[in-house]
């Protein structure tokens, strides 16, 4: 087939070529914000949780600082203290 066959004398695109291009694009375009939108709440929720983690490591530092440095122990009616 030559090139004149096929058409090399037109100028521009058919609307069919148009229609496919923009199909093809929009195809693109939707997998690459579909993997964009879920990598963001992956992070959102990897941040999360790794703020819990941080919290709770607090809190138990915490607890266990006052237990090494309590000198006395009470325990009245489900309350237990140190002092």
């Amino acid at each position: 087939m030559s090139l004149k066959a096929y058409g090399a004398g037109d100028k521009g695109l058919s609307l069919v070529e148009v229609i496919c291009a923009v199909a093809i694009f929009a195809v693109i375009a939707a997998t690459i914000g579909g993997v964009l939108v879920f990598s963001a709440r992956s992070y959102h929720k990897g941040s999360t949780e790794s703020e819990v983690q941080q919290e709770a490591q607090f809190a138990a530092n915490r607890i266990s600082g006052i237990i090494q440095n309590a000198t006395e122990v009470e325990y009245n009616t489900n309350k237990l203290t140190m002092k």
